[in-house]
């Protein structure tokens, strides 16, 4: 497991996969990120577009960002 994962502090599984790192050539992935209280979060859309093929639950995942944290 790369060190970046660790800091992390997964747990493990018996079957499956409960974590996907992904890592972008650049930064862009890092625009309009926004902070609240204290926190960073992603950008909606980019989770969004970034959900949208995973092949096992994306999806569903995605469909419902969309309503509950985007709002359409």
């Amino acid at each position: 497991m790369a060190a970046q994962a660790l800091l992390l502090e997964p747990e493990p599984v018996e079957r499956g996969a409960n974590l996907v790192l992904r890592q972008a050539r650049d930064d862009s992935p890092l625009a309009f990120t926004e902070q609240r209280r204290g926190v960073w979060l992603a950008n909606r859309f980019r989770v969004y577009v970034d959900l949208r093929p995973d092949p096992l639950r994306g999806v569903e995942q995605a469909d419902h960002l969309r309503r509950e944290a985007i709002g359409f």
